[in-house]
C-alpha cells in the first residue's frame, strides 16, 4: 500500500502536483479567453452605441434642416413689427428684415444641432473609423450652406423681385430661393435637397453595419 511505501506516495504528490499545474494553466486560459471575449463584447458595443447615436442625430439634424427651408410660415416667425404695417404700405426694407428674422430664427434651431454633430465627430472618427467622421463632417458642410442661401433670398427681397428678375444668372436665382423655400416638401427633388440626401446617405452607409 501506498501508506506504506515511501516512492508510491511520491509518486501521488507528484501526480497531485501535475494536477493543480494544469488545473491552474487552464483556468488561466479560460481566464484570458474571458477577458478577450469580454474586451471583443465591450467594442462592438461601443461601436453600436457610438454608431446609433451618430445616425440617431444625423437624422434629427435631417429634420431640422427640411423645418428650416419649410414653405410654411406662420405669423409667430415674424417680428411684431413686421405686422404692424399691412402688406402694401411695407417696403422691400421691412419686407425683408421680417424674413431676415424668420430665417435667423430656423437657422439658430438648425446651427445647436449642427454643433451636437461637430462634437460626436472626433469620437465618430476614433470608434468607427475617419470614413465615419469625413462622412459626418461632409453632411453638416452641406447643410451650413443654408445659411449662404438665406442671407442671398434677404439680399432677393430687399431689392425686389423685379430687380431680380433682370439678373443674368436665373439658374443661381432659382437655386437661392428653392434652397431656402422647398417648392415640394414631399419629394424634395430640388438639387439642393438632393445633394443633402447624398451625404445623408453616405453617412447612414457607413455607420449602419455597426448597429
Amino acid at each position: 500500500m501506498c501508506v506504506l511505501d515511501p516512492s508510491c506516495a511520491d509518486a501521488v504528490t507528484a501526480i497531485g502536483t501535475a494536477i493543480t499545474a494544469v488545473a491552474t494553466v487552464a483556468l488561466a486560459a479560460v481566464a484570458i479567453f474571458a477577458a478577450a471575449t469580454w474586451g471583443k463584447n465591450l467594442r462592438q458595443a461601443t461601436k453600436h452605441e457610438t454608431a446609433a447615436n451618430v445616425l440617431e442625430q444625423a437624422r434629427l439634424f435631417r429634420y431640422l434642416f427640411y423645418d428650416a427651408r419649410s414653405p410654411s410660415h406662420d405669423a409667430g416667425e415674424f417680428p411684431p413689427e413686421y405686422h404692424a404695417v399691412s402688406s402694401r404700405e411695407r417696403t422691400p426694407t421691412q419686407e425683408a428684415e421680417g424674413w431676415a428674422f424668420l430665417y435667423r430664427n430656423r437657422w439658430e434651431r438648425l446651427e445647436q444641432q449642427m454643433a451636437k454633430l461637430g462634437q460626436l465627430r472626433a469620437r465618430a472618427g476614433a470608434v468607427l473609423g475617419e470614413g465615419a467622421a469625413q462622412a459626418l463632417e461632409e453632411l453638416v458642410q452641406k447643410g451650413r450652406e443654408l445659411r449662404d442661401f438665406m442671407r442671398h433670398r434677404v439680399e432677393q427681397i430687399r431689392v425686389g423681385e423685379a430687380a431680380v428678375s433682370q439678373r443674368p444668372d436665373q439658374k443661381w436665382v432659382e437655386r437661392v430661393k428653392s434652397g431656402v423655400d422647398l417648392k415640394d416638401p414631399v419629394k424634395r427633388d430640388d438639387a439642393y435637397s438632393k445633394e443633402f440626401e447624398q451625404k445623408f446617405e453616405q453617412l447612414a452607409r457607413v455607420v449602419r453595419p455597426f448597429i
